[in-house]
């Protein structure tokens, strides 16, 4: 039953503590988005995970093909995602490039549904949806390196 609770704990410190850190990219973000992106990401972890993906950000109407690879630091498990996003603040396609970092918690058993925050030294900020299918326990960091 403790540890339970210790479970439960330590996801709602680290959901408090996302909403803190990252809400200030939601209130920031242009309510006119600049792209949308799309992208198939795998997730693989104990303590200590990585991922890597593809994708293709839509900007001004054309597509660009972008590799996607990612530190995390805490978590269990591995997912397969489908990811779909929002851009903004980018006005140029070379801001695109970068690391992003975002702070998470969440479980997905089977199926999920994750949302988040990032954004990149150049002033970049995507709004992301997951739908992942997987076992997995995600309480940490993550830095997302993207390139195109």
């Amino acid at each position: 039953m403790n540890t339970i609770k210790s479970i439960r704990s330590i996801i709602l410190a680290s959901v408090a503590a996302s909403l803190l850190v990252f809400a200030g990219f939601a209130v920031a973000a242009d309510p006119k988005p600049s792209a949308t992106l799309t992208l198939k990401e795998t997730e693989v972890g104990v303590l200590i995970g990585g991922d890597w993906g593809h994708g293709t950000l839509t900007y001004n109407g054309e597509p660009h093909m972008f590799h996607m690879t990612g530190a995390k630091l805490g978590g269990i498990g591995i997912t397969v995602a489908e990811v779909t996003g929002t851009v903004y603040h980018l006005n140029k396609l070379e801001d695109f490039d970068g690391v992003y970092f975002k702070a998470e918690a969440g479980i997905t058993a089977a199926k999920g549904l994750e949302g988040s925050w990032v954004k990149n030294s150049n002033g970049v900020v995507l709004h992301l949806t997951s739908h992942s299918k997987g076992l997995a326990l995600s309480i940490g960091v993550e830095g997302l390196k993207i390139s195109m």
